[in-house]
């Protein structure tokens, strides 16, 4: 610990550190305590958290302080009391602890911000966002950019004495630092190598020459169709990952990838996981019916549908339809999950048709439906 004739006590570690004890508790938890003959008032703890570990801080997950993320999948590890902050030293090519990387300031961590920034004599802040950012979380968040930025500045440093650039030693050196952050920006390149259409074997080249946690191909498309299918949930977080492009037509050439890859024997991607990714999508009614119905025609297009996924298609099909010519008919899978439901449907829509466009609607859905066994009108 450090001290100076003052009523501040610098304690340099926690009271246990990797299961061993450290230090005695010498001052109390709550209001005062006798020490022999020394009483010890407790006013106020001040404590803050750098992390280097892979190892999760369980106070971070704590209610008083799990506010205090911006990003709630990225805590700071290692012992915390309560009153933390999210940061992390990173190492610079010439000595240790040279970036302190954080997140941006909540409104209610500012105080904490500013007061990391005086204890730490920082005197340059770089802010890796857009401020605009600030109004939406996505999947490429600050933290990533923030270790590209420590990384590219190591490299320039070495190079201008050095006069080398090691890309390979400086990933390996961030990553001893922060390795969860490394494996996430690296997964975040897989997904994004799939989004602009790649081939799944460029991934596969990358996971032979490093490993990323327990990813594989299979994972790395299903998290690609994960950013695309959540883009259609909540279009107003949409990962910036998708970059303006269409999502059903990346989602398209990738199911047709693994359905193409599959066919010639391969065995880098489960279709089975595909389905089973992409089927709640197909039913989730906060979706529109329109990309769920064009999901549900690539996966008919390039896979074996079980039954119920083939009745969700005709239920989709039929309300496209049926929502054009009469707004206010609502269906559900009863209504055509069977001949004589289908059959029953039909009767009832012809007897109430009044116009060309609804007469051209039933010819529609008798071409998307199933053949009907039998056919009698009233």
């Amino acid at each position: 610990m450090v001290w100076q004739d003052s009523p501040l006590i610098v304690m340099l570690t926690n009271l246990t550190e990797d299961a061993k004890a450290k230090c005695a508790n010498y001052w109390p938890d709550k209001d005062s305590k006798q020490f022999g003959f020394i009483a010890v008032t407790l006013k106020k703890v001040l404590q803050h958290m750098f992390v280097g570990s892979d190892d999760t801080n369980k106070s971070a997950l704590d209610s008083v302080n799990v506010n205090k993320n911006r990003v709630r999948n990225i805590n700071p590890a290692n012992g915390c009391g309560a009153d933390n902050i999210n940061a992390v030293y990173i190492d610079g090519y010439r000595r240790a602890d040279t970036y302190i990387v954080t997140q941006m300031p909540l409104s209610d961590t500012v105080v904490d911000f500013w007061r990391m920034m005086y204890d730490h004599s920082s005197a340059t802040i770089v802010m890796v966002n857009e401020a605009a950012e600030l109004a939406r979380t996505d999947a490429m968040n600050g933290a990533h950019q923030s270790v590209v930025f420590c990384a590219v500045s190591r490299i320039l440093e070495k190079m201008k004495v050095e006069q080398q650039v090691d890309v390979f030693h400086t990933v390996k050196a961030v990553r001893i630092n922060i390795p969860k952050f490394i494996d996430s920006l690296l997964q975040e390149l897989l997904v994004k190598i799939l989004l602009d259409g790649q081939p799944i074997e460029m991934v596969e080249d990358l996971l032979a020459v490093t490993s990323i946690g327990n990813w594989t191909v299979n994972t790395a498309v299903v998290e690609a169709l994960a950013v695309i299918t959540d883009s259609y949930r909540n279009p107003d977080t949409a990962s910036v990952m998708l970059q303006e492009k269409e999502g059903l037509e990346v989602l398209k050439s990738l199911v047709i990838q693994v359905s193409e890859h599959h066919k010639h024997g391969g065995e880098l991607v489960n279709p089975e996981d595909i389905i089973n990714l992409l089927r709640p999508f197909c039913a989730d009614a906060i979706v529109p019916v329109e990309p769920r119905l064009d999901v549900l025609q690539i996966l008919e297009q390039c896979f074996d549908l079980t039954d119920n996924d083939l009745v969700l298609l005709v239920l989709y099909r039929t309300d496209a339809i049926v929502s054009t010519a009469w707004e206010d008919k609502k269906l559900t899978e009863a209504d055509i999950n069977c001949d004589s439901a289908r059959q029953k449907l039909f009767n009832s829509l012809l007897g109430c048709s009044a116009n060309m466009a609804q007469y051209l609607a039933l010819s529609k859905m008798l071409r998307v439906w199933p053949l009907l066994s039998s056919f009698k009108t009233r």
